[in-house]
This record gives structure tokens, C-alpha cells and sequence, in this order.
């Protein structure tokens, strides 16, 4: 039985992030993962979608939230477009410890059985006081 996974970025340029994306989805075992990629259509991300394309993968443009209340009527419609996909995973891969985040709240709402997040870049966050429960 061949599922869904949809991937999820939402970011404007290629890098790190990008690249990471791509040999995510050239090892995905396509026999048992389809995997499909939400993404904001700017032209920053053309080797992206270019690669993407070249590895079989369909692509899902979606349009970026432009104002936080414009997110209203944005969510439903990628709830409904998640559900269209039916899929098993939804992965969304964060370029920052806030990115996806939209992406991430449509997929719980949408139901998706599993809905992961994973940090493709790392750096250092100062954590504060109220992080770590006593000063270092």
C-alpha cells in the first residue's frame, strides 16, 4: 500500500533547508511513500522545484499568509487541500524554530494521523531565566 506524505516549507529562498528536503525525498522508499510538496511559489526556491520535479515529486504551490488576519480565510483552505491529499505523515521542516508553524496548525486541525516537525537547521537559542528555571 503506497501513502501520502506531504512535506511543508515555508520559506522564500533555497538552502540549507532545501537541500536538506531533497535528500529526504531522493531516499524516500517509493514503494510504500508518495510524497507530495507544500510550498509557497516564489522564485527563490526554483532549484527546489526543479530538483523536486527531476525526483518524481508532485508539487502543491500554496500562497503565503500576507497578513495575520488573512490567516482566516488561509487555513481553511489548506485544511481542505491536506484532506484532498488524504495523507498518512505530514512533515514540515523548519528553517526556524517559528517557521511552519501555519502549516503545522492546519495539519492537526486537518487530522492528519501523523504530524511531525523537524529542525533542519541548528544554532544557538539564548534561552532565559524563565527557560531554564535558574540563571546560569
Amino acid at each position: 500500500m503506497i501513502r501520502n506524505v506531504v512535506h511543508f516549507i515555508d520559506s522564500a529562498e533555497f538552502g540549507g533547508t532545501e537541500q536538506t528536503v531533497l535528500h529526504i525525498l531522493a531516499g524516500l522508499n517509493r514503494r510504500h511513500w508518495q510524497p507530495v510538496l507544500f510550498h509557497h511559489p516564489e522564485a527563490g526556491l526554483t532549484p527546489l522545484f526543479e530538483r523536486a520535479k527531476s525526483l518524481d515529486v508532485r508539487l502543491r504551490p500554496i500562497p503565503r499568509v500576507q497578513h495575520r488576519h488573512s490567516l482566516v480565510t488561509w487555513l481553511p483552505r489548506l485544511i481542505k487541500e491536506l484532506r484532498a491529499e488524504q495523507p498518512a505523515v505530514f512533515h514540515a521542516h523548519l528553517c526556524s524554530p517559528l517557521a511552519c508553524k501555519d502549516g503545522l496548525f492546519a495539519a492537526v486541525l486537518a487530522r492528519i494521523p501523523a504530524v511531525i516537525a523537524t529542525a533542519q537547521l541548528f544554532g544557538e537559542l539564548p534561552l532565559s531565566y524563565f527557560a531554564y528555571g535558574q540563571q546560569r
